[in-house]
């Protein structure tokens, strides 16, 4: 089981830009938009190269606004949440897991783009990235996707808060970033939990 959820704002919607990509090309786990449009996907391809989930919600993305993006991931199935609320579900029951690579644990860029012209590197923001290792439910992110983690949290394998002007993993696993070409930190203001649109599309 695995849940990896975070604050993501896009500039704009280049080609397959992607909040993560963790594996290598055709061995991953993404989420990221659709091709050039305003479109969430999360794919996840199995250590066999085959794509077992590949989830589109349509044009539920604005450009220059802040979300909240979480994905669940294991023997309950793929849940897909934006700003807390459940979008899209699949019932495939791996996770990392079924990827068996971690090659390249990419924020911010695409797996394809050493093998594809065309790929771009994500333009925008991002803040509080995690990682657990237990599939959270909606309300467990809900609940917290507003608070400031110390990083000992149960559960918790994975926190890029950013907050010390470096990519460095604030739990005790130490899965300390890098960042690469343009990436650099910057001082940013989350929205207002009462300001945060709530989407209603959900796609099975």
């Amino acid at each position: 089981e695995a849940t990896v959820e975070g604050w993501v704002k896009w500039d704009h919607f280049g080609n397959w830009m992607r909040f993560f990509d963790f594996g290598r090309m055709a061995h991953t786990m993404v989420i990221g938009n659709s091709l050039t449009r305003p479109s969430l996907s999360f794919e996840l391809w199995d250590a066999k190269g085959e794509q077992r989930v590949s989830l589109v919600v349509p044009d539920i993305l604005q450009a220059g606004h802040w979300y909240h993006i979480a994905a669940a991931t294991g023997k309950s199935g793929v849940k897909l949440y934006l700003n807390g609320v459940l979008i899209a579900t699949n019932a495939y029951t791996g996770s990392f897991a079924s990827v068996k690579n971690g090659q390249h644990n990419y924020l911010g860029r695409n797996n394809w783009s050493s093998g594809s012209d065309g790929h771009r590197d994500f333009q925008g923001q991002m803040d509080g990235v995690r990682v657990w290792n237990v599939a959270r439910t909606g309300e467990q992110i809900c609940q917290m996707m507003f608070q400031r983690l110390a990083g000992q949290e149960p559960g918790l394998a994975g926190l890029w808060n950013f907050d010390n002007g470096t990519a460095n993993d604030a739990t005790p696993g130490q899965h300390h970033g890098q960042l690469k070409g343009n990436a650099r930190i910057v001082a940013a203001t989350l929205p207002d939990p009462q300001d945060l649109p709530r989407p209603h599309t959900e796609k099975v």
